[in-house]
């Protein structure tokens, strides 16, 4: 899982523009006895997984720990129309590999000078059998982008390439196996999930998530006595 340190963000302003509390963002970076952070994103292709990581950890000054293909145990046919949909579950995945990668970010992490929140961005985080059992758990928050399959589904044929008839072929794919298994391994687990959790409605507008899912933080933040 790569990892990336966005550049070092201004926690105080993002409190002041999202009318957070004082200190309840900014306190995680001063507080050099605590635990980093850890906050997991989860939810279908298309639901601004990534974007949403990338920006929380710049707000928060951390570090982000994407899903990374080397740990993709299947390789993916050129076209939709012969793609394995085992690529959609956990036995698609290395997890003991994609474990390693999230340990070694929160050893890093928390052996800063101030500990630096950590986000994990992971398509099956809180699968059965996949990342409910090895990446879930360390997590201090679960985020779950949702939205309705069609939203999400054009935001993925949005960013394709491919010529009109293989666009066709990923949205029979898309409905057919990946929201599916979105419904089975992440939006059914996310209800059942016993931690920290928030939903985060993905047709909003990014700023507007990324607000919402700065809420969250402080919010955890505060429960845990880290602000």
């Amino acid at each position: 899982m790569p990892v990336t340190a966005p550049p070092a963000a201004d926690a105080a302003a993002y409190e002041r523009a999202w009318g957070l509390p004082e200190g309840s963002l900014a306190g995680q970076k001063r507080k050099r006895a605590a635990a980093p952070l850890v906050v997991g994103v989860a939810g279908p292709s298309g639901a601004g997984k990534s974007t949403l990581a990338r920006r929380l950890a710049e707000a928060l000054g951390g570090v982000v720990v994407r899903e990374d293909p080397k740990f993709f145990l299947k390789s993916c046919a050129p076209s939709y129309a012969l793609r394995d949909p085992i690529s959609e579950e956990p036995a698609h995945v290395d997890w003991p590999g994609t474990a390693g990668a999230l340990d070694a970010a929160l050893e890093a992490a928390a052996a800063a000078e101030a500990p630096r929140p950590v986000v994990v961005e992971h398509y099956l985080l809180l699968a059965p059998e996949g990342g409910a059992v090895h990446l879930a758990p360390k997590c201090d928050l679960v985020l779950m982008l949702d939205a309705p399959r069609e939203t999400c589904r054009e935001r993925r044929v949005g960013r394709s390439d491919r010529p009109p008839a293989e666009m066709e072929r990923l949205r029979e794919y898309y409905d057919g196996w990946v929201f599916p298994a979105f419904v089975r391994n992440t939006r059914e687990p996310f209800e059942a999930f016993a931690g920290a959790k928030w939903r985060l409605d993905a047709t909003m507008a990014a700023d507007e998530v990324l607000g919402a899912a700065l809420g969250a933080c402080a919010d955890r933040l505060r429960r845990r006595g880290g602000s």
